[in-house]
């Protein structure tokens, strides 16, 4: 019975231990990024699939990520995704808040970059880096997959998450708040 309770113990303390799963601070091209707020995704009310973490250069300026033209959105995931959820997801949402004169502009480059995506497993991360308003860049575990320098994709593809019709509306008002 004593072992028992040491091994439930050292258990409960590993998942406590993972539960600080997001950085403080990002270092992207010479410059720190910081977590200005962050949400968990969740699957029902308690199976958690990902968290994820807006960050910003200043968390002091507002929090209007479609406003920001440098901005890290880090997921961090909890269980393993294919790279064709990724991919049909993103094009759902992508499709449903821009115009079509973003979509002409951008539909190419929109699913050749959205290719880039990859099997993800527990424990891994994709950065989607926006640094000025023209180049967008898509990361795995900081390693660079792709990227893109079509100024219209990388304005609008953040309304993925940021857009009137976001993939989650309670991680859009979450991630746009400031963490106090």
């Amino acid at each position: 019975m004593r072992h028992l309770l040491i091994f439930i113990c050292l258990l409960s303390a590993g998942f406590q231990a993972q539960a600080k799963t997001l950085s403080s601070t990002i270092e992207h091209n010479q410059e720190s990024y910081t977590l200005c707020s962050d949400f968990t995704i969740k699957y029902g009310f308690i199976f958690k699939v990902a968290h994820v973490g807006l960050y910003l250069p200043d968390c002091s300026s507002t929090l209007n990520p479609l406003e920001q033209p440098k901005k890290i959105l880090r997921f961090k995931y909890l269980v393993d995704i294919s790279s064709e959820d990724f991919q049909s997801s993103a094009e759902e949402f992508y499709l449903k808040n821009v115009n079509t004169d973003v979509l002409e502009a951008s539909k190419d480059e929109f699913y050749r970059f959205n290719a880039g995506y990859q099997d993800i497993e527990s424990g891994e991360f994709y950065d989607l880096i926006h640094q000025g308003d023209s180049k967008l860049s898509l990361y795995k575990n900081n390693a660079s997959i792709c990227a893109t320098e079509n100024s219209v994709l990388a304005k609008n593809y953040f309304t993925i998450w940021f857009g009137q019709k976001p993939v989650l509306k309670k991680m859009k008002k979450a991630l746009t708040q400031i963490k106090t």
